[in-house]
């Protein structure tokens, strides 16, 4: 059923395919560096931290902003910005890397590419009712999310092969093409936001005072500050978790960037499986009750780590954690 809105939906047919090729390029940048850091340079963890902290930390900075942003401006010339931005920036790391060999250079880079990202995705996912009619944004936004999971998926796997035959330049210039493939196919939307409705600009007081809007909803609602809390408390978990298990990988099972493919592949079907079954069971699961479940299978699989567990175990632990993680 879910095909069905891709099929009919041209505009959204071309946003989905936009989504699949930058995601799978993301993939590819992530195993880039972490074949840098982890299999080339021999890192215990310390570089990937720090490259994770500059990834996500735009989207701390700045992320409440581009929401701003998304709703003040054009959705699909945001999106095309960030596009073609992101593949310049990504071309500049590539020379910048194959000239140097400096891991110094990486780490502003990573840092501009994912406050390009953190502008990306809200524009995305308003975009995504300027394309659909109303009674489609549920179906809309669950294929949206289903595609990041995988591309996530299959892209992690395929990116760690590719990374491994060609090399840490070669995957960055692979994905500066995929942002450009998707610049490309947003262009071809014919709907030019033709539901979004621009309020003027009237000064940059108005900015700030839709950003100060949105933290009064905030503070005025506890319901969504709990949800945003608890999602604050699962990303510092699980981004500690990540740098614990990529260091496990690297220093204890010796893994190369096909084996770190495979091992975060594994965490991304267990996602998808964990997403089937509260799909299927979503009017028969009591949802709070599923967060402390999903906390519960996490902490009961990752703590077998603690026996040291073999590269295969490490798949199938990682695999039953990822179920718990979709779940929540």
């Amino acid at each position: 059923m879910r095909i069905k809105l891709i099929a009919r939906n041209p505009d959204f047919h071309k946003l989905w395919m936009s989504q699949l090729v930058s995601s799978f390029g993301d993939r590819i940048t992530q195993m880039a560096l972490l074949s840098l850091f982890l299999v080339s340079g021999k890192d215990n963890g310390g570089q990937v931290a720090v490259i994770t902290f500059f990834t996500l930390l735009p989207y701390t900075l700045f992320g409440p902003l581009f929401g701003v942003l998304a709703d003040r401006f054009s959705r699909k010339r945001l999106m095309v910005f960030s596009d073609v931005a992101r593949a310049a920036l990504i071309f500049g790391v590539a020379g910048a890397w194959a000239i140097t060999r400096s891991a110094d250079l990486l780490f502003p880079g990573v840092f501009m590419l994912g406050a390009l990202t953190a502008l990306f995705s809200p524009s995305k996912s308003g975009f995504v009712t300027n394309i659909v009619d109303k009674k489609d944004y549920v179906e809309a936004n669950s294929i949206i999310a289903t595609t990041a999971t995988v591309t996530t998926l299959i892209g992690t796997f395929f990116a760690g092969a590719v990374i491994r035959i060609t090399g840490e330049t070669a995957g960055f210039m692979v994905n500066g093409l995929t942002y450009v493939l998707s610049a490309l196919l947003l262009l071809q939307i014919a709907a030019q936001s033709k539901k979004q409705e621009v309020p003027e600009v009237r000064s940059f007081d108005a900015l700030i005072e839709d950003f100060a809007s949105g933290f009064r909803f905030i503070r005025n609602h506890r319901l969504i500050r709990n949800v945003i809390g608890l999602g604050c408390v699962f990303a510092l978990i699980s981004g500690f978790g990540y740098i614990l298990v990529l260091n496990y990988c690297s220093v204890v099972l010796q893994c190369n960037s096909q084996g770190l493919g495979l091992v975060l592949a594994s965490m991304g079907m267990g996602m998808v499986l964990g997403g089937l079954i509260l799909y299927k069971r979503k009017d028969k699961i009591s949802y709070d009750r599923a967060l402390y479940v999903s906390f519960l299978i996490m902490g009961i699989f990752l703590s077998i780590f603690l026996v040291r567990p073999g590269f295969f175990a490490t798949m199938a632990i990682l695999f039953c954690a990822g179920v718990g993680a979709a779940i929540l």
